[in-house]
């Protein structure tokens, strides 16, 4: 495990505070995202439901990476 002081683990923990905000970010969307098909959903609009759900996988796959880059980072 890399000294505290490190250059190495600060620069770590940059990366790790860097992706958390990226995560936050992604979550912020998907939730909007959410809303959003929820809204068109109860209008019926297909195609925008169809691409609103392309988007939302698409992010949601996004933040996936993010999650595991973090844990991987995370462990050290």
């Amino acid at each position: 495990s890399p000294i505290s002081g490190s250059p190495d683990e600060k620069k770590r923990k940059r990366r790790l505070a860097a992706i958390e905000a990226e995560v936050a970010v992604l979550e912020a969307e998907l939730k909007q995202l959410k809303a959003e098909l929820e809204r068109v959903s109860s209008a019926g609009d297909v195609p925008k439901i169809t691409a609103l759900g392309l988007q939302y996988t698409e992010l949601d796959d996004m933040l996936s990476t993010k999650m595991e880059q973090w844990s991987t980072l995370a462990q050290g």
